[in-house]
């Protein structure tokens, strides 16, 4: 009888609703980007949409180790850009309310390429997002473009007299 009394009043301090919490804070939705070389420096300009699903302040882990920043903004406004040692880059933002956000990061990054006999090469990593879009434009023609991993690609053929090479992935 002592039992079912103590387990009773346990019970009823038991928290009925739950509320239930999204996997994870936010989310890289999609990124697309348009690549360039000028010299010995590509130069990235991005648009990524990131869904903020938890209210209050979130971490986007956006990558780019070792690519420099040159522009981050949200809807004109300066982002806010953190740097971690090993982790790359990382966007924060503030969401009020419940409901999911779906915001646009305007981007720009560059990164230096490593230049080698017959071969050039940049290496960095791109936010990771289920949908990924990328224009890459070399200003010389017959050039080779390699995108690793490279799941899908169009090489674009240039307009007439423009020396480019062009490839959309």
């Amino acid at each position: 009888e002592q039992f079912q009394t103590l387990w009773k009043a346990a019970y009823e301090k038991l928290p009925r609703d739950v509320e239930a919490k999204p996997p994870v804070d936010a989310l890289v939705a999609e990124f697309a980007g348009t690549a360039t070389v000028a010299g010995d420096v590509v130069t990235v300009a991005a648009k990524v949409r990131v869904e903020v699903l938890k209210e209050g302040w979130v971490e986007v882990p956006l990558r780019l180790a070792g690519a420099a920043i040159t522009k981050a903004a949200i809807d004109n406004e300066p982002a806010r850009i953190l740097a971690r040692p090993g982790e790359g880059h990382m966007l924060l933002l503030e969401k009020q309310g419940k409901e999911p956000r779906l915001i646009t990061l305007d981007l720009e990054f560059a990164k230096a390429c490593v230049k080698a006999p017959g071969r050039n090469s940049v290496a960095f990593d791109s936010p990771s997002a289920p949908v990924n879009c990328w224009e890459v434009r070399v200003p010389e023609s017959g050039v080779k473009v390699e995108i690793l991993p490279l799941l899908a690609a169009t090489e674009v053929p240039p307009a007439p007299g423009v020396r480019e090479t062009r490839l959309q992935a």
